[in-house]
């Protein structure tokens, strides 16, 4: 009984990552003073750098419109936009995915644990009336409150496994949510 009341721990403790990402904008990044923001074929052009991921390609195809844009300005607006917006994206993405994961095997978890609950309350009335009863019925007793147990501690064990089985995923985003607070710690950008 000791251990499944250890096994009851809160486990609501929210990942940093979950409530940074819901922060972090999936807005199109758009400059004014960015002639590749305010370019006609700035789409055209994006989807030319996903095909061919050449900063040069794209700079020519945007000289072949007819757009005078600077290779730095490309190279810029590359790095500096597009690509933060595309990420910003994937970690949004990626964070309600594993939000979905969670949440899903805390539900598994708790449900376990309110079934063990459960178990032990009926333990401990079938206990406390074998007082006084016949030597078969304490018997049958005795043999119905070993199965409880077992069935409890099996439990137990598939909420060890549950845990164990987040614990690196805890690991993992307690990393990456340190990497985006420094990333939003460190933007100069208003938009982070």
């Amino acid at each position: 009984m000791a251990k499944s009341k250890a096994l009851v721990k809160s486990n609501t403790n929210v990942f940093p990552i979950l409530s940074n990402t819901e922060k972090i904008s999936d807005k199109i990044v758009n400059k004014n003073n960015c002639k590749f923001c305010q370019s006609k074929y700035r789409k055209e052009a994006e989807d030319r750098y996903e095909q061919v991921k050449n900063i040069k390609v794209v700079h020519k195809f945007l000289e072949e419109k007819g757009e005078s844009v600077a290779y730095s300005s490309v190279r810029n607006h590359i790095f500096n936009h597009y690509l933060v917006h595309e990420r910003n994206i994937k970690i949004k993405e990626y964070g309600e995915q594993l939000e979905g994961w969670i949440n899903e095997d805390r539900k598994r978890r708790g449900s376990i644990i309110e079934r063990i609950a459960i178990m032990e309350k009926e333990m401990a009335t079938i206990a406390s009336n074998t007082i006084g009863q016949s030597l078969e019925d304490q018997r049958r007793n005795a043999d119905i409150l070993k199965k409880l147990s077992d069935t409890i501690t099996a439990l137990e064990d598939k909420i060890e496994e549950i845990d164990n089985a987040l614990e690196p995923v805890e690991i993992i985003v307690n990393k990456l949510s340190d990497i985006i607070s420094m990333e939003i710690k460190n933007s100069n950008s208003n938009e982070v």
